[in-house]
This record gives C-alpha cells, structure tokens and sequence, in this order.
C-alpha cells in the first residue's frame, strides 16, 4: 500500500470517531433536556366523529352529532436548547387563591381536636413565588366554606372549640375580602347542616333539623321561611342549594329521604323523587338559566335532571355508575363523568355525547368562557391532564411529570383568564410526594405552590376574580 493511501485512510477514521463521539454527547445533552419538560401530546378521539352514546340505564334519546373532530390548536413545546441561558419563568396568574387546609399529619379516625385553617394565596413576581397566609385559625368540626357570588365574602360553617364539635355545634361566620372583616351571622347552634348563598350575595340560607332561615349581611333579624316539610313532622332538611335566579331551593329530606324543590315566592314545594340517606353525600348543581337541577341519588351514585317548570325528570345514568356533573357557564350544556367517561349532555337537544374515556378519569371543569374542558386522568403508566374541545369533540394530553399524580376525586381550578389550571397531587407509589401545582394549559410545565406530604389534604378551592 502506497504511504499516501495509508494516511489518507488513517485520518478519515479519525474523523469518523470522532463525528461519532460529537454525536453520542449531543444526543446525551438533547435527552437530558427532553425529560425536564413535560411531554405534551395532541391527540383526537378514537373516532373522527364524536359518537352519540347513550348511557346504560337511561331514557334519553340519543341523536348523532354531526360536527368533525379535529386536534386541537398546537401550541409549541419549549424548544430544546444546548446554551447555559435560563429559561425565564412566565408571570403568575392574576387573583388570589382560597383554601382550606388543617397543615398537620392524618389522623387515625375521627379527631374532633383536629384544626383547620382558612388560607388565601396570593401571587407574587414569580409563579414559583407565592404568598400564603392563614387569615383565620383554629376552626373546628371540619369546615364547610361557599364563597359569595359576588366574591366579596367568604362564609364558613365551623365550630369554635373541640367540645363544641362533639357536641355538633357550630355557627356560620362571614370574611369580608374587601376588609379583611369578620361577621357572625349565626350563634353556636346544635345541628347546622349546610348552608347557600343568595344569588345577590347578601344573604344565606341554612337549614337546622326541620326547619329554613335566611341571615343576612345587613345584620337584620333572622328570618325562618314559611316552608314546613309537610311528609314528616319529623323529617329533617338537608343540602339546600338556591337557583341562580333566587326563585327556587334544593334540598332533600329524611323521613322520607326525597328530592324537594321549594317555591321561595310562594312556598309552594314539590318532591320530585326518593334519594338514599344520608342526603349530605348527594351531589345538586342548577344549570345557569335556573330551569334544571343535576343530581345524583347517593354518594355521587346514578345521575337524574329535573326541569323546575314542567317537574319533568330524566335519568343520565343508572345508580350503579359514579357521576360528577358540571353545567357550563353559558348555553344549556352538562359535562359529566361517569365511569371513567366524560359525556355532555345538550339541553337543546336532550341528546348526549360520548366525548372521552380513560382507565381513570377524574371530574370535568369547564374553562371560564366554555371553550374546554379539563379533567385529570390515568392511562396506564402515563398520567396528567386531558383537555376537551366540547364543540369538536377532540382531545389534547398535557403530560406531567412523574411525581405529579393529579387527585381524581377532584376537579382541576381553571385560572379566570383560562391559561392556568390549579392541581392536586396525590402521592404516588413511587414517588410519595403531594402538593398544590399551577400547570400552564399551553405549555403543561407545572409549578409547584405549596408542598404537603405527609400532612392532610387542602379542599374547598376558589379561584377569585383579580381586582
């Protein structure tokens, strides 16, 4: 072989090793940074056309839907980058955050000594940056809070002390968010169930054994409505929910255990079905226009509709499927998941849709203008988000990260400008972490809030309007 050959061939395999080893290093650097972001992957239903279903056990005719599904728009992923810049942080979302939350271990069983706090969370510059404070302390007798429809109030159904709480004594207090003020609205009183507030937000309705009164802000006297439950002298009154447009109230009943609607400008009431005790388990929600109310038969078992005028009522599932309803904010739509299914039902047409399904599949929540829906889910070794166009019927994935296991018995908390979804984390087997994360809806990069492993579960979010 000539020399020259000789040395020509030696330096080409030089330079192939090394173009090999250059290509084994960027690739080793491109994977790293692909782990760290969150995996986001548009996908669409299992049929082009979303398909008409109707739920077993259930009446409701059914018609075919004719609209074509599409992916939804694709926002693009944070590009991979081999440079040492950091990536800046997106602002947080505007309003504050409100929760309840006893920051201690779980107790084993029923503990009555057990505190919770009222927190509200505030944002900072950074959305890793937060302000959490607990503004009211040491409520006993596991809380009950509903925030004002006006968001200026916050009322909490609470007992003062540890006594008071064995006993089941408590008394309903209101916060005022524009003062930071407190108001009791009621004394310590055996047996306050639960309570509504009046669609002005100046008053609440709670009901006491057998009986409805009306507090309101202004501190005028208490008033007890007319309504006297005439099935039972002993029947008592449970869950009552006021319609939108303050005309009507839901309740159930004991003795029998029954569905009532009741006529607050004429108190007249009709009972439209028997539900299963005890009645506090039950699931009510009124559609926006006032003209039906979801509900489910017991411990979120089946779910039925009742027209409030013609008092007519339609059965969605049957008593064996888990359901959790949600009425858009506009337009007579019900989402609903029941059995790892979200459906949603159209009051125009009475007809229901098969929109999604997944091995879990958690509550839906509709976006503040309608455009999605958002649940949590589980496929598998894969968990995170799923979003719903309701109007294509199409689907988009937003993957978290490993040690995020998003709560499935709990809806997720659009943000008022849609781009945030608040989460809860359970603890994963292979990862016992658990916290509040804010995940970007366009971007699935979750960020965590507060950490609380080991310690009991935060309930009772809302998510307020900013200023």
């Amino acid at each position: 072989m000539k020399p020259m050959t000789f040395s020509f061939i030696l330096l080409f395999c030089l330079l192939l090793a090394g173009c090999s080893v250059e290509g084994e290093t960027a690739t080793a650097v491109s994977t790293a940074l692909s782990t760290a972001v969150p995996t986001r992957v548009a996908v669409v239903a299992n049929t082009a056309v979303p398909t008409a279903t109707q739920i077993p056990a259930t009446d409701t005719a059914v018609a075919s839907p004719t609209n074509t599904a599409t992916s939804l728009p694709a926002t693009a992923v944070p590009t991979e980058t081999l440079t040492n810049t950091p990536t800046p942080l997106p602002p947080p979302p505007r309003g504050d955050i409100v929760f309840l939350w006893s920051p201690y271990p779980q107790p084993d069983g029923s503990d009555p000594s057990l505190t919770t706090n009222f927190y509200i969370a505030s944002p900072e510059e950074s959305i890793e940056d937060w302000h959490i404070e607990p503004v009211i302390t040491n409520l006993f007798g596991s809380p009950l809070m509903r925030i004002s429809p006006d968001f200026s109030h916050a009322a909490i159904l609470f007992a003062e002390d540890e006594e008071l709480a064995f006993n089941e004594i408590r008394r309903i207090s209101a916060y005022d968010f524009r003062d930071n003020g407190i108001q009791n609205l009621t004394d310590n009183q055996c047996c306050l169930y639960n309570f509504t507030w009046q669609p002005d937000g100046q008053a609440v309705i709670y009901s006491q054994v057998h009986d409805l009164f009306v507090v309101s802000l202004n501190n005028a006297p208490t008033e007890q409505l007319t309504f006297r439950n005439s099935l039972s002298p002993d029947s008592e009154i449970f869950n009552p929910v006021i319609s939108p447009d303050g005309l009507r109230l839901a309740m159930t009943t004991s003795n029998p255990n029954s569905l009532v609607l009741y006529n607050l400008t004429n108190g007249e009431h009709f009972v439209t079905g028997e539900v299963s005790y005890p009645s506090s388990y039950l699931t009510t929600v009124w559609s926006p226009d006032s003209q039906w109310l979801a509900f489910t038969s017991n411990f979120n078992q089946g779910l039925s509709l009742v027209n409030a005028e013609s008092r007519d009522t339609i059965q969605l599932a049957g008593a064996s499927s888990r359901c959790f309803p949600a009425w858009s904010a506009s337009g007579l739509k019900l989402a609903f998941t029941c059995d790892n299914t979200i459906y949603l039902w159209d009051g125009s047409t009475q007809t229901i849709v098969e929109l999604v399904k997944a091995e879990i599949l958690g509550p839906p929540a509709w976006a503040p203008n309608n455009s999605l829906l958002a649940a949590s889910f589980t496929n598998g070794d894969k968990t995170g988000l799923l979003l719903v166009d309701p109007v294509e019927g199409s689907t988009y994935e937003l993957y978290l990260n490993s040690h995020i296991r998003p709560a499935v018995w709990a809806a997720p908390i659009w943000s008022p400008d849609t781009g945030w979804l608040l989460v809860l984390s359970e603890p994963a087997e292979h990862d016992a972490r658990s916290g509040i994360y804010l995940v970007n809806r366009l971007t699935g990069i979750p960020y965590l809030m507060m950490d609380t492993t080991g310690l009991q579960r935060p309930y009772g979010f809302t998510w307020l309007l900013a200023d």
